[in-house]
C-alpha cells in the first residue's frame, strides 16, 4: 500500500502550517551562475560588499571585472564575458558553471535572425556605416551628383566625412571643425553649412571646396544650424551661446540678415523659420525653457515667449498649420504647439518613461507628418502626428546614447541616420509601412566556449568601473547623504555618477563653451554645489540637487582655466583659479557667496598656472602655485592667501612643468608633493623649502596626484610608474617606497584623480577617456590571504600556434619574451625566450623543429620553440624598425617576408638569410603595417602587403622578383592594419582591415571585391585570422572595440554573435580543430567551438 495516496489524506495536507523559507542570502546568490548571469547587473552589483565566503568572494571579484559591460550587454554576452573574467582568475570550474547556463530563448545565439551586416533588432535598420564612424557630434543628408549621401562631423578631430547612403562607405573627407551641420542648394548645387567655434564656412559638395570665406560674428559658438529660404534667398539660421545667440546669413553672397534678436537669458538651442498667417516667421528654442518667436528681418519679437523643454526644435505642418514638436518637459513627452494659435494641440505624445529626448526630427511620408525622436533609453522611436499613434515599435538603435541624428531620402524612401557614443553610425528606413524585405534568415551560429585564459591584468583592488567620457577633471563628495562623482572633459559637460550603483544621476550640465580643466565640490550657504573651470575662461557654479547652474558665470577674460582649488580666508569661502592666456599670469581670488572676484589676485608668475592646492601654514591660509613653461620658471610658488603676498622662496629643482601638487603631514613634518613632465614626482620639505625624496614615473602623461591614508601611514598615489603612464602606483611617504604592485586597467594614462570613502574604506577614483575606475587603498598587510589570485600572463601583444613534441601550443611574443602555453589547459609549455623588443614575429617548422621568427633590431632571429635555442641570425639591410612579417614558399623555399616603418619590403630565405631579389621601397609610400603570403590563380607565390599613415595602401607582388602585380582599389579610407589570406571556391581570397573599421574580402588574383565591406567593428580593426569550420571558409577580426567578430566567408555574413573581451584585441591566431586565441591588454584566451 505504499503507493497509494487516498483523495482524504491529499485533501489534509492544506490544513498543514509551512513555514516560509527564507530568502536566499548575498552568498546564496553569487554563487548561482544562473543568477550572475541572468540577473539584474545593478542588483548585483548591491550584493557584491556583502560577500562572506570565499566562493562569493570571488564570484564578486569576477562579476566585478566587468561590471561596466554586464550593465549593456544581454545574457549571451553577458556570459561569455562572465566565463572569460573567471578563467583569467583561475576559478575554472566557476568559469565551466557560468558557460553552461542555458539563456533565455530570445538570447540563444545558436539559432537567431540575422541580416548581412549583424543581428538586427528590427528589419527598418538598413546597414551600419563603414569607415571612421566614431565620435559623430553632427549629423546632415543631402544629394550629390544624384546619389543621397550622409555627412557627420568629428569635432574631435577637425574633420567632417562623407558617406554614400547606398553602400555605406566612406566617400570623402573634409578638412572642417564643426560642431553643427546642415545642408541646402543654391544655384542649383548642394552646399553643405558648416558651424564651427566662431563662424559658418560654406563648402560645394560636388567639388568638396569652400565657398568664400568664413562668415563671422562675434565670439559665439555654434551648436545648431537650419537651412531654409527667405524672401527667396537660400539662408542659414544659426543659434549658439551669448553674445550674439541667433544668426541669419545669406548663403548667396554670404551676408549677415536681420537681428540682433535679443530676448532669451544665454544659450539658444535650435530655430526655425516657418509661414504663419502669410508671414515669415523665426521661431527659437532657449535654454531658459521658453520659445520664441521674432520676425527674421529686423529682429523684432512677435507676441509672447511660450514655455518649452529640450534641446531641439522640429517644425511640420499638421492639418494645414504649422506646428513645433518639442520636449515635454518634466511629463517625459512629447509636445506639439500649433505656432498660429500659439498653444499646445492635443495630448502629449506619452509612452516612452524615458527622460529627456536627445534629438527630434520631422519628415513628410505619403503627405503625413512623422516625427522621429532618440531618448536616453537609446531607442528610436516614430510617431505619426496625424494619426496621433506610434509608428512600429522602438528600434533599439546603439549600445550607448545617440550624438545625433538627421533624416533624408534614398531611392525615394525616407530614411534617418543616426549617430551613437558606440562609434556606430546607421541608417534606418522611415516609411510608415517599413521596409519590404525579411527581417532576416533563421540559421544555425557558432557558439564559443572559453578554455582557458591568463589574467596579467587583473587586480582585485578594482572596485568597480563606471562609463566614462574623456575625463580630465574628477571630483568626490556627498549630495544630500549621497556620494557622487562628478567628471567632466572634453565634451565641455559634467556628469554626475552614483559611485555605489555606476548610474548617472540627472542630465549632462551643460553651459561651458569648451573643455571642462577642473571641478571642486563644496558647500556654499547650505547647497551642495559644484566648480567648475574650463577653456571658456570661465568658473561655473552648478547646484547639484537642482541639477543646473546657479548665479553668473565668473569671467577671466582671454584666458583658459586649468586649475581651481576651494578654502576659507578670514570666514569666507573662496575659489583660487588659474590657467593659461590673459595680459597676466595671475591666480585670481574668487568670494563664492557673493559671486565676484575678492581683493587682488596672485600676480606676478612668470607662466602659466598648472595646478594650485591650498593649506594652512603656521596658522595661515596658504596656496602652492605651480606654474612655468619649459624651459622657464618650472616651480611651486607659496602664497599668503590673507595677505595675498609670496611667502619665501619657491620650490625649485624640476626640470619640465609641475602637472600637480598636493600636501600631506609625514612625520609630523609638512611636506608637499609635486608630480612632473621630468619623468620624476618629488616630496618637499615646506619649513625649508627642500627636496626630500624623488619618485621615480613615466615621462609622458597627465600624472595626477592623491594623497591619502592608508594603515594610519600618509600615502601618494600618482598616475604613472617607471615602465607606463597607464600603471597607478601608491607610494608610502615616509619611507619612500612603492606600496605593492602597480595597478593596471586603463588603455591610456589616467587624467584625474579624487578621493573618496566608499564601503567605509577609502576609495581612489580614476579617470580617463574611456572609463572611471575605483580602486580600494589598502595596505599589503590588509590584503586578503584567500582572496583569488589571477592565472598568470607574460605581457602578451601577438600570438601564433604550433605544436612542440606532438602537443598544441600557444606562442605569444610581448615583453620582450617568447612563451609557450600548452593549447588545452594554459600550462607554461617551456622556459620564456628572452629576445628583446620584437615587434612581429611568426611561426613555423624548420627540418621538423618548432621554430619562431621574429625580427627585433632590423634583424631575422630564428628560435627553437622546444629547447629556446637560437637557430639562426641574419642581417637584413633594413635601417628601421621591421613592423611586420610574413612566412610562406616561394617554389621549394621557405621564405620570410619583412616591412618595415620606412615604406620598404623584403623577401629573405629562411635557411640562408639570402636576400630573395632586392628591397624594395618603390611599392608603399606609407608603412608596411601587415603582410601575408599566397598564390594567385597561376600558381605563383604572391605577397599581399597592407599599411598608411592616414592613408590606405594594399599591394600585390610577386615574391620572386617583386615585380607589382595589383593596386586593389577597395575604398579603404585610412591605415590598414592587418592582412589575412584564406581560399573560397578555389580562389584565392585576401582580407584586409584598419581604422576604417571593416573588413575588405576581395579576390588576390585580380583585385575584384568579393563581398560588400563587412562592417560592425567600432574601433580600429587589429587582427585578422582565417579557419574553415565544417568544410566552411571563416573570418576573425579583432578591434581596440573590444570584440571579435566572427564571419561566414561563403555567405556574406556574422558567423556568430561577437565575443566580448575587457581590453582591445591586439592578436588573433586559429587552430585547425577550430579553436580561437585571442590576444587582449597584455592577455590570452583560448576559446573552441561548442557543438
Amino acid at each position: 500500500m505504499g503507493g497509494l495516496v487516498s483523495a482524504r489524506s491529499v485533501g489534509s495536507l492544506s490544513m498543514i502550517n509551512f513555514a516560509p523559507a527564507d530568502p536566499p542570502s548575498a552568498d546564496d546568490l553569487l554563487c548561482d551562475p544562473k543568477h550572475l548571469v541572468r540577473g539584474d547587473p545593478g542588483e548585483i552589483l548591491a550584493l557584491l560588499p556583502r560577500a562572506v565566503s570565499a566562493e562569493a568572494r570571488l564570484a564578486a571579484t569576477v562579476y566585478r571585472t566587468s561590471f561596466e559591460r554586464h550593465r549593456r550587454v544581454d545574457a549571451v554576452r553577458r556570459r561569455q564575458a562572465l566565463s572569460l573574467d573567471a578563467s583569467r582568475w583561475g576559478a575554472d570550474d566557476l568559469a565551466r558553471r557560468i558557460a553552461d547556463v542555458a539563456v533565455p530563448p530570445g538570447d540563444d545565439p545558436r539559432s537567431t535572425t540575422v541580416w548581412s551586416t549583424g543581428r538586427l533588432p528590427d528589419n527598418r535598420r538598413l546597414r551600419r556605416f563603414a569607415g571612421r564612424t566614431e565620435r559623430i557630434e553632427a549629423l546632415a543628408t543631402a544629394t550629390v551628383d544624384g546619389r543621397a549621401v550622409a555627412i557627420g562631423a568629428k569635432y574631435i578631430n577637425d574633420t567632417v566625412r562623407v558617406w554614400d547612403m547606398a553602400t555605406g562607405d566612406e566617400t570623402g573627407v573634409l578638412d572642417q571643425r564643426a560642431t553643427a551641420l546642415a545642408t541646402a542648394t543654391v544655384d542649383g548645387r548642394p552646399m553643405l553649412v558648416a558651424g564651427y567655434d566662431r563662424g559658418v564656412q560654406r563648402w560645394d559638395l560636388t567639388t568638396g571646396t569652400k565657398v568664400g570665406d568664413a562668415l563671422r560674428a562675434g565670439k559665439n559658438s555654434l551648436i545648431r544650424i537650419t537651412t531654409g529660404v527667405l524672401d527667396g534667398r537660400p539662408v542659414a539660421l544659426c543659434c549658439g551661446y551669448d553674445p550674439d545667440p541667433i544668426q541669419i546669413w545669406d548663403l548667396q553672397n554670404g551676408t549677415r540678415i536681420g537681428g540682433p534678436f535679443e530676448g532669451h537669458a544665454g544659450l539658444v538651442q535650435d530655430a526655425d523659420a516657418v509661414e504663419v498667417d502669410g508671414r515669415t516667421v523665426l521661431v527659437t528654442l532657449g535654454g531658459d525653457h521658453t520659445m520664441r518667436f521674432w520676425d527674421p528681418f529686423d529682429g523684432r519679437g512677435l507676441g509672447e515667449p511660450l514655455k518649452a523643454y529640450g534641446t531641439t526644435l522640429a517644425v511640420t505642418v499638421l492639418n494645414g498649420r504649422p506646428v513645433a514638436v518639442t520636449d515635454g518637459g518634466p511629463s517625459k513627452s512629447l509636445q506639439v504647439t500649433d505656432l498660429a494659435a500659439r498653444k499646445v494641440v492635443g495630448e502629449p505624445f506619452r509612452g516612452h518613461d524615458t527622460g529627456a529626448f536627445r534629438g527630434i526630427a520631422t519628415t513628410m511620408v505619403d503627405g503625413r507628418p512623422i516625427v522621429i525622436v532618440d531618448c536616453t533609453d537609446r531607442a528610436l522611436r516614430m510617431w505619426d502626428l496625424a494619426e496621433d499613434r506610434p509608428v512600429g515599435d522602438p528600434l533599439e538603435s546603439h549600445a550607448h546614447w545617440m550624438t545625433a541624428l538627421a533624416v533624408g531620402e534614398l531611392d525615394g524612401r525616407p530614411v534617418a541616420v543616426t549617430a551613437g557614443r558606440d562609434n556606430a553610425m546607421l541608417l534606418w528606413d522611415t516609411s510608415i509601412e517599413g521596409p519590404d524585405r525579411p527581417t532576416g534568415v533563421s540559421r544555425s551560429r557558432l557558439s564559443w566556449r572559453v578554455d582557458w585564459a591568463t589574467g596579467a591584468a587583473l587586480t582585485d583592488r578594482a572596485a568597480l568601473s563606471l562609463p566614462g567620457s574623456t575625463c580630465r577633471a574628477l571630483a568626490t563628495g556627498t549630495v544630500e547623504g549621497r556620494a557622487v562623482v562628478v567628471s567632466a572633459g572634453w565634451n565641455q559637460k559634467l556628469r554626475v555618477l552614483d559611485p555605489i550603483t555606476g548610474d548617472q544621476i540627472g542630465g549632462d550640465l551643460k553651459g561651458h563653451q569648451g573643455a571642462v580643466n577642473a571641478v571642486v565640490l563644496t558647500t556654499i550657504e547650505g547647497r551642495d554645489v559644484v566648480l567648475s573651470g574650463g577653456n571658456d575662461g570661465t568658473v561655473r557654479t552648478w547646484d547639484l540637487a537642482l541639477g543646473k547652474q546657479v548665479g553668473t558665470p565668473l569671467t577671466t577674460p582671454d584666458a583658459e582655466v586649468r586649475a581651481l582649488a576651494v578654502t576659507k580666508v578670514d570666514g569666507r569661502l573662496v575659489a583660487l583659479s588659474g590657467g593659461r592666456g590673459g595680459a597676466e599670469n595671475e591666480v585670481r581670488v574668487w568670494d563664492l557667496a557673493e559671486g565676484r572676484e575678492s581683493g587682488e589676485p596672485l600676480a606676478g608668475l612668470a607662466a602659466e598656472v598648472h595646478a594650485i592646492a591650498v593649506t594652512d601654514l603656521d596658522g595661515r591660509p596658504v596656496a602652492l602655485v605651480a606654474s612655468g613653461a619649459y624651459p622657464n620658471d618650472c616651480t611651486v610658488s607659496l602664497w599668503d592667501l590673507t595677505t595675498r603676498r609670496r611667502l619665501g622662496d619657491p620650490l625649485v629643482g624640476h626640470g619640465r612643468e609641475i602637472v600637480g601638487v598636493a600636501t600631506a603631514t609625514v612625520d609630523g613634518r609638512q611636506v608637499a608633493v609635486t608630480t612632473s613632465r621630468d619623468h620624476t614626482a618629488r616630496v618637499w620639505d615646506l619649513a625649508t623649502r627642500t627636496e626630500v625624496r624623488r619618485l621615480p614615473i613615466a615621462g609622458r602623461g597627465s600624472h595626477p596626484l592623491a594623497i591619502g591614508d592608508v594603515g594610519g601611514r600618509p600615502v601618494a598615489i600618482i598616475g604613472g610608474t617607471r615602465r607606463t603612464d597607464a600603471e597607478i602606483q601608491m607610494w608610502d611617504l615616509a619611507a619612500g617606497e612603492a606600496v605593492g604592485d602597480p595597478w593596471t586597467g586603463h588603455k591610456s594614462g589616467p587624467a584625474a584623480f579624487a578621493l573618496a570613502e566608499l564601503h567605509g574604506r577609502p576609495t581612489l577614483v580614476s579617470g580617463d577617456d574611456d572609463s572611471i575606475f575605483l580602486w580600494e587603498l589598502r595596505s599589503p598587510a590588509e590584503d586578503d590571504p584567500d582572496a583569488p589570485r589571477p592565472r598568470p600572463g607574460g605581457g602578451a601583444a601577438r600570438a601564433a600556434v604550433s605544436e612542440i613534441d606532438g602537443r598544441g601550443v600557444v606562442v605569444t611574443a610581448g615583453g620582450g619574451r617568447l612563451r609557450t602555453w600548452d593549447l588545452s589547459d594554459g600550462t607554461p609549455v617551456a622556459e620564456p625566450i628572452s629576445t628583446g623588443p620584437i615587434s612581429a614575429f611568426a611561426v613555423t617548422e624548420l627540418d621538423g623543429r618548432p621554430v619562431a621568427v621574429a625580427t627585433p633590431n632590423e634583424k631575422i632571429v630564428v628560435w627553437d620553440l622546444a629547447d629556446g635555442r637560437e637557430q639562426a641570425r641574419f642581417a637584413t639591410d633594413h635601417h628601421v624598425e621591421i613592423i611586420s612579417v610574413a612566412l610562406g614558399k616561394e617554389g621549394e623555399r621557405e621564405v620570410v617576408v619583412t616591412g618595415t616603418y620606412d615604406n620598404a619590403v623584403s623577401v629573405h630565405e629562411l635557411r640562408t638569410g639570402r636576400r630573395v631579389g632586392r628591397r624594395l621601397r618603390s611599392l608603399h609610400y606609407a608603412p608596411v603595417r601587415a603582410a601575408a603570403v599566397t598564390e594567385d590563380d597561376r600558381g605563383r607565390a604572391v605577397v599581399v602587403t597592407a599599411g598608411g599613415d592616414a592613408s590606405a595602401e594594399t599591394v600585390v607582388w610577386q615574391a620572386r622578383n617583386g615585380r607589382r602585380v595589383h593596386d586593389p582599389r577597395l575604398g579603404d579610407t585610412d591605415d590598414l592594419c592587418a592582412v589575412a589570406v584564406t581560399r573560397l571556391d578555389g580562389r584565392s581570397i585576401a582580407l584586409t582591415a584598419g581604422r576604417d573599421q571593416v573588413v575588405r574580402v576581395w579576390d588576390a588574383s585580380n583585385g575584384s571585391v568579393v563581398w560588400p565591406a563587412l562592417a560592425g567593428h567600432t574601433g580600429t580593426i587589429t587582427a585578422l585570422a582565417t579557419a574553415v569550420l565544417d568544410g566552411r571558409p571563416i573570418a576573425f577580426s579583432g578591434s581596440e572595440d573590444r570584440t571579435v567578430r566572427v564571419w561566414d566567408l561563403a555567405a556574406d555574413e556574422p558567423a556568430a554573435d561577437e565575443l566580448v573581451f575587457p581590453h582591445p584585441v591586439t592578436a588573433l591566431a586559429t587552430t585547425s580543430q577550430g579553436r580561437l586565441v585571442v590576444c587582449f591588454g597584455g592577455d590570452i584566451a583560448v576559446l573552441s567551438r561548442e557543438e
